[in-house]
């Protein structure tokens, strides 16, 4: 049965309460406070908890601000699926950096154009990618940083993370749920490319919508676990990655699709048999 116009707005301010935080880095908080011993994060048999994940959100948000980047800045993501992105994405939004995932199959020039546009200061890059730094730092001069994803060395995101002290961000911005939490661009196949702004809000209403809407969402329990092989520089990837990271779940990350199933680890195989597991 369809709600009324009062019930859907009650349902509304229902959720606004529960949740007055909304932001990806208020959230993931919560968690750490809440569950902070629960998988938040598996990746090639690497698992990183809530409590993890934030201490490396501060350490990634200090790393950036460290390295000159304010509130405001554009910093570009060109890789595949990685945990590494989970850290960069929060970490960012507790600086108020904008992150700018691009599609990794991208033709070089395209990846330039949307530099340009964007105005990007800092380049995280898989070392499957790296091939390109030279070019792309030549050919995006506000660039001043570039940093090696899943990567040793002192260009190596770990690294560069743990040089750095943390972060908890700015108390006049913390709960800001209207501010830019990504910049993603169309796939401009009819023209360039456009650049996207998508809020906080904007992310977690994704998620939320169904409890307003009185929908059950299958893979909304505690110890659930989605896996995402949908590529994250993808609006389609990143708020199947949003959605798990606001309902507190574990984030099974595969680097691509084939691959992912082809090789199922055996406990998410178990998970899948007995419906606790969930594909993206």
């Amino acid at each position: 049965m369809a709600r009324s116009e009062a019930d859907h707005s009650a349902a509304i301010a229902a959720v606004e309460r529960a949740y007055p935080d909304r932001t990806l880095q208020g959230l993931l908080r919560r968690h750490a406070r809440n569950r902070g011993d629960k998988p938040a994060v598996t990746f090639q048999g690497e698992t990183w908890t809530y409590r993890e994940l934030v201490e490396k959100m501060d350490k990634v948000a200090g790393a950036l601000r460290a390295g000159g980047l304010n509130a405001g800045d554009r910093i570009l993501y060109y890789g595949k699926n990685n945990a590494e992105f989970a850290a960069l994405w929060g970490g960012a939004a507790v600086a108020g950096v904008v992150l700018i995932p691009v599609n990794w199959r991208l033709a070089l020039a395209e990846i330039v154009e949307i530099g340009l546009d964007a105005g990007v200061r800092a380049l995280f890059v898989d070392p499957e990618y790296a091939k390109h730094e030279a070019e792309l730092r030549q050919q995006l001069p506000l660039v001043h940083t570039v940093i090696h994803c899943d990567a040793a060395g002192l260009n190596g995101f770990a690294e560069w993370m743990g040089r750095a002290k943390p972060f908890a961000g700015d108390p006049a911005a913390e709960g800001d749920n209207s501010a830019v939490g990504l910049q993603l661009y169309t796939s401009g196949t009819t023209g360039r490319a456009k650049g996207v702004l998508l809020t906080h809000d904007t992310l977690f209403w994704q998620r939320a919508a169904s409890e307003v809407h009185g929908m059950a969402c299958d893979f909304q329990q505690p110890d659930d676990v989605l896996l995402v092989s949908l590529t994250i520089s993808h609006v389609g990837g990143l708020v199947t990655f949003a959605r798990a990271f606001f309902s507190g779940l574990n984030e099974a990350l595969g680097v691509e699709p084939e691959p992912v199933f082809l090789q199922l680890e055996p406990e998410f195989r178990k998970a899948l048999t007995v419906g606790r597991a969930h594909v993206a």
